[in-house]
């Protein structure tokens, strides 16, 4: 703003002087007085510039003071340390706790005295006693020649009550065995309800006979 002013100034002074040189050379009477001088027009012109240039404000100093940068803050090492060291607690797993053994008594027990085992008194066996070796008799059973498999076998009485003494099953080979044990006896053997006409030897303790069979036709 007062550099415009400064301006305006300057061609103001230009425009004056050269209105007032003008006026003088037109209008002025008889003859003209003799300049006791000339007017230096550029020193007046430069003297009017720096007139202008110079500043006539006083500039106002800032108000504001500047607020001084806030210093950032230390780092706190110890407590980051001692947070670090709390999560790593925290995250590790709970040892599972070990059972405390219990202690063994240090003297052995005494053994408890056990009763003495009853004796079970031996029946004699009835029909058939244990010391008493059966009388065997075996045989081949056929029929036309062929062996017969799964036929029955029988050891009757001639008694006349049909009491029958032992029976047995022939194999696939036709092979049977009758174990008799009522001795001092001729039984007949019987295929079925069939009687192959055959006896057995007079039994005894441990014989063993062979008596082979035909199928009655």
């Amino acid at each position: 703003m007062s550099r415009n002013v400064a301006r305006f100034s300057i061609l103001g002074v230009i425009a004056v002087l050269v209105i007032a040189a003008t006026t003088g050379c037109f209008f002025g009477g008889g003859e003209e007085p003799e300049p006791t001088s000339t007017p230096d027009l550029a020193a007046t012109i430069a003297a009017a510039a720096v007139a202008a240039a110079v500043p006539t404000e006083t500039p106002i100093p800032p108000t504001n003071t500047p607020e001084p940068p806030t210093p950032e803050p230390t780092p706190d090492l110890a407590a980051t340390v001692t947070a670090r060291l709390a999560a790593a607690e925290a995250a590790r797993p709970t040892a599972t706790p070990v059972p405390t053994p219990t202690p063994m008594p240090t003297s052995t027990p005494e053994p408890t005295a056990m009763p003495a085992p009853t004796a079970v008194p031996t029946s004699t066996p009835i029909g058939n006693p244990a010391s008493q070796i059966p009388c065997v008799v075996v045989g081949i059973v056929t029929d036309a020649g062929e062996p017969v498999f799964n036929a029955p076998i029988l050891a009757i009485s001639k008694d006349g009550n049909n009491r029958v003494v032992a029976d047995a099953r022939s194999d696939r080979d036709g092979r049977y065995q009758l174990s008799i044990t009522e001795f001092d006896q001729f039984f007949d053997i019987f295929i079925g309800s069939d009687d192959t006409g055959v006896d057995t030897p007079r039994t005894s303790t441990g014989c063993r006979e062979i008596r082979n069979l035909n199928v009655p036709n």
